[in-house]
């Protein structure tokens, strides 16, 4: 057996009989069982095969190949080339067979569509969900703690060398501005401010690194409160810095406010307490409960009858209003270090003042008080002026209830001769109501007014109570806003 070498030179019988195909037939039994391909030199051309050598090496080469593509002539490279292609033209056959064997999914079938009770049931379990009464009273006091222990120090916040207090107004402009533009939770600003002035408190911090702070804490309070998609990112933050800060710094901050502030985050802030002091539980089945009932549509359902009927205690007017109060507490230097369950309380006061709302005040604490006090002498001695135009503006809007422009012309059309005397003695309007009963109620027994005779217009006023006495100077039938017409709308248009 002979082969030809690419340099036209012959092999010599030797060679040709030590090559692994030529000595095929004469290995042992388990020698036979090697690879037929395993003494090929890629750039050698093929020997001269016999018909079994040539079907074993196409087996190998060209599996699952009914024609032979093992030729004399051919090179060992052309032969795996040839391979190659081969293999993928069979993967691609098996693909196409399998993508056509194999059955479509079924799109998934709708939803079935929710009935107006099971929404009206999923709203009921959400509200006690929150405000469960069987751990009211332990939230409440797990609040009380957090709120001791995570207070900032407003002495310790003076002393600080290079930042003054305007400086903070400053920024908490800015952050309230920032808070608007990514739609954050109320909770998330009023917790970025607890941060920011606990790490005020504690560590000395310089002038250029001010708004870095701020920033930081509102991005840290973002993270626990708010929802991933309305967090900002470094580059958003960084961005509306003017790129004064790069973005490591924010990250670099963030580590070690966090370690200034013991990682201490469950600040219970003033939104939360105004939550629970606004919600509540009703088992007596009053009439607020009743109506309640109706208009979320929860009538027959059960669980009303064992755990009770979720009340809001206040409206969305006399919540706005309150809300609008807490963010101007916040600038207000006296009051950095009172706790924030006075805030909203004080708050909550004065907005039912504000929007005419009827008081309890057998609830309402001695501390509550004094704040809510204290805003009113602000308010009516050109506080209004002081307003920030970023949280005007914030809470001008109809999403706010206008809430900012119903305080300015309550004070603006207000007499402020005596804010002590206004504040406590303004009557509820349920006494007005009880006292108009019984005037009216006295007028129709009494026995000088017969059938048909007219009343005197003094005895017809003689007993009933008048809303000029509370200290509004206008009558009952009079509403505030049509005394409040012609006053400007806007703190700037007070001065």
């Amino acid at each position: 057996m002979s082969c030809t070498r690419p340099s036209s030179v012959q092999r010599s019988s030797r060679d040709v009989l030590h090559h692994p195909y030529a000595r095929a037939k004469s290995l042992s039994p388990t020698k036979k069982r090697a690879r037929v391909g395993d003494g090929l030199v890629v750039g050698e051309q093929l020997p001269t095969l016999s018909p079994e050598q040539r079907v074993a090496l196409n087996n190998q080469l060209l599996p699952n190949r009914s024609e032979s593509f093992v030729q004399n002539g051919l090179t060992i490279g052309q032969l795996q080339q040839m391979s190659r292609q081969e293999g993928k033209l069979q993967v691609e056959a098996a693909r196409s067979r399998t993508a056509a064997g194999k059955k479509k999914r079924l799109p998934p079938l709708p939803p079935a569509p929710i009935t107006e009770e099971q929404r009206a049931r999923g709203r009921l379990l959400r509200y006690i969900s929150l405000y469960e009464d069987e751990y009211r009273d332990d939230i409440l006091e797990y609040m009380h703690r957090m709120q001791e222990a995570t207070m900032p120090c407003k002495t310790a916040m003076e002393q600080q060398t290079e930042i003054k207090m305007y400086m903070r107004g400053a920024l908490l402009d800015f952050l309230i501005e920032l808070h608007q533009v990514f739609h954050l939770r109320q909770e998330t600003l009023y917790l970025a401010i607890n941060i920011m002035d606990r790490y005020c408190s504690r560590r000395v911090v310089h002038k250029k690194h001010y708004q870095l702070v701020g920033c930081t804490a509102l991005w840290i309070a973002a993270k626990y409160e708010d929802n991933k998609e309305h967090i900002p990112t470094t580059a958003d933050l960084k961005s509306y810095c003017r790129d004064v800060y790069e973005e490591s710094c924010f990250v670099q901050m963030e580590g070690h406010v966090l370690n200034t502030i013991d990682w201490e985050l469950g600040h219970p802030t003033a939104e939360a307490w105004l939550r629970c002091m606004v919600n509540t539980l009703d088992k007596s089945g009053s009439q607020n409960a009743k109506e309640m009932a109706i208009r979320q549509g929860w009538v027959g359902l059960p669980e009303l009858e064992t755990r009770g009927t979720p009340v809001i205690m206040a409206d969305i007017v006399t919540q706005s209003i309150a809300r609008f109060l807490m963010e101007y507490m916040a600038y207000q230097e006296a009051l950095i270090d009172v706790p924030t369950n006075m805030l909203a309380e004080a708050a909550l006061i004065l907005a039912r003042i504000v929007n005419w709302k009827t008081r309890d005040r057998s609830s309402e604490s001695a501390g509550a008080l004094h704040v809510a006090r204290y805003m009113h002498e602000l308010l009516c001695n050109n506080g209004l002026g002081k307003i920030s135009e970023a949280l005007f503006n914030k809470y001008k809007s109809v999403q706010f209830e206008r809430a900012s422009t119903l305080v300015s012309e309550f004070y603006l059309s207000t007499p402020h001769d005596n804010c002590l005397f206004y504040l406590e003695g303004l009557p509820d309007l349920e006494e007005m109501a009880k006292a108009n009963e019984q005037a009216a109620a006295a007028i129709a027994s009494s026995a000088e007014v017969t059938v048909g005779e007219t009343i005197p217009e003094e005895a017809e006023h003689e007993n009933s109570f008048k809303f000029s006495d509370s200290g509004y100077g206008s009558s009952l039938d009079a509403s505030p806003s049509k005394s409040a017409k012609n006053a400007p709308s806007s703190p700037t248009a007070s001065q």
